[in-house]
């Protein structure tokens, strides 16, 4: 495997958390939260992520493994299933939701209400990304390279351009709206890509440097991720909207906000789909290629019908995927090995019952007790198979 150099991982990285998903959730977190609440749901969530992808990051530079080879070894060659069937769903369906996420706006710009046209536009616009995530990682890169400075220069420079044209007193405009608790807030901040943060290694796997690696994963789900949200905000403030193709829209500029949507998006739904065909390789042996043809096609088929119930997908990822980052993390930590066992029960339970738990418990944050369940569950599975050896 060759190895990629650090800027390209860090490209990769950044472009991967540059999603227009996460703006929806600015959105909703400026019309429910105050300032204050607003920026540490932002800090505090991204930390969460962070720390997920930058330890992942770092483990899977340090043993050249992906997020498929580090299932196997946590739960076993069939036990693996379990993780890349939640993995693997939930990466397809980010994808599907970042489909329509670029053709609803640009159909309704090009013609309103023509139900054939923004199908039209899913259907182009999701072969067009499933050719580009065909090629594999060196597509990948070249588009997260054009995507990140693209987003960042022109996205920064429609809020300015909005600002002074504008007469709004951005600062005192949050939380006017729907009200939202803040811990609800923080959980679609770690919602908002935290199937992202779990599947780090499919990339960094390729990285050098293990300690760079992983502080540039934590930096890219902290700022990265926390910038679209910032960005989704700003657009719903300045011109209500909850993306910054709507502040170009907004002012005229049709085809920049067209070309900057189409980036944004591109540069997180390919990797989407990689780590989705990855997963799916690993439950039905077929050549990871032929799996992403297949993944893209039902994927933009169900596009839209995703792109419709987004909050709820988000909260399912909310609760399924959290304790598959603790068992990855937690048998590294322990130096555990299962991939010559069928299935390793212990791992496999604590992640259904951490998941559970967040259902079932009605005290505490869900998500954190899923976390804390699954990291305790995995720590008495090693301790009693330690004893048992003894």
């Amino acid at each position: 495997m060759r190895k990629k150099s650090n800027l390209d991982i860090l490209m990769i990285m950044f472009g991967f958390t540059f999603f227009s998903g996460s703006m929806l959730i600015g959105q909703t977190l400026s019309n429910g939260l105050n300032l204050k609440d607003f920026i540490l749901c932002i800090f505090i969530g991204g930390i969460v992520l962070g720390t997920f992808g930058g330890i992942l990051g770092f483990i899977s530079s340090k043993t050249s493994s992906d997020m498929k080879s580090l299932s196997i070894k946590c739960f076993g060659t069939r036990g693996s299933y379990l993780p890349s069937i939640l993995v693997g769903i939930t990466q397809v369906g980010w994808y599907g939701v970042g489909i329509s996420m670029f053709a609803v706006p640009v159909a309704n710009i090009l013609s309103p209400n023509n139900t054939f046209i923004l199908y039209l536009l899913i259907i182009i616009f999701g072969v067009f990304m499933t050719i580009s995530t065909y090629v594999g990682i060196k597509s990948i890169t070249k588009v997260s390279y054009i995507a990140v400075f693209t987003i960042l220069i022109f996205g920064t420079l429609s809020i300015i351009y909005a600002l002074n044209n504008k007469s709004i007193d951005i600062l005192n405009s949050f939380g006017l709206k729907e009200k939202i608790s803040f811990i609800t807030g923080l959980e679609m901040v770690i919602g908002s890509y935290i199937s992202g943060s779990i599947t780090t290694p499919n990339f960094t796997k390729y990285g050098k440097n293990p300690f760079f690696i992983g502080t540039i994963c934590f930096m890219a789900f902290l700022i990265g991720n926390g910038l679209m949200i910032v960005f989704g905000a700003a657009s719903n403030i300045l011109v209500g909207g909850n993306d910054i193709f709507d502040i170009f829209t907004y002012f005229g500029f049709n085809i920049l906000g067209i070309i900057v949507l189409g980036l944004n998006i591109w540069s997180s739904c390919d990797n989407g789909l990689y780590s989705a065909g990855l997963e799916f390789e690993n439950i039905f042996k077929i050549e990871h290629k032929i799996i992403i043809l297949i993944l893209g096609l039902l994927s933009t088929l169900c596009s839209y019908y995703l792109y419709s119930h987004f909050i709820s997908f988000l909260s399912i990822m909310n609760y399924t995927l959290p304790p598959i980052g603790i068992i990855l993390i937690t048998n590294y930590y322990f130096k555990g090995d299962y991939s010559k066992n069928k299935i390793n029960i212990f791992n496999c339970l604590a992640v259904i019952i951490g998941i559970l738990s967040s259902f079932l418990l009605k005290i505490g944050i869900p998500i954190a007790n899923s976390i804390i369940i699954t990291f305790i569950l995995s720590c008495i599975g090693y301790l009693y198979r330690k004893f048992n050896k003894n």
